[in-house]
């Protein structure tokens, strides 16, 4: 999976982010976020949205977005 299929904006971020997949094929699959130590504070197999607003707290997070044509992985920025 090529970066010019998808877009994470803003990023930084305050909390809010979009994440716009530029395919129709890339639209099936499967979204995690993992704080600095590994945790998983989101996942979802079932996006409906491209838009997220969660609670998370001021850090660096690594999202991995997963289907069947691949992985990829893109770190988040969540400033105060």
């Amino acid at each position: 999976v090529s970066q010019s299929e998808y877009m994470i904006f803003p990023n930084p971020s305050n909390g809010k982010f979009s994440i716009q997949l530029t395919e129709m094929k890339m639209r099936d699959g499967e979204l995690a976020i993992f704080d600095q130590t590994g945790r998983t504070v989101f996942q979802s197999a079932d996006l409906k949205s491209e838009t997220f607003d969660l609670d998370l707290i001021a850090g660096i997070y690594l999202l991995r977005y997963s289907n069947e044509i691949g992985t990829w992985s893109e770190r988040l920025i969540i400033s105060e």
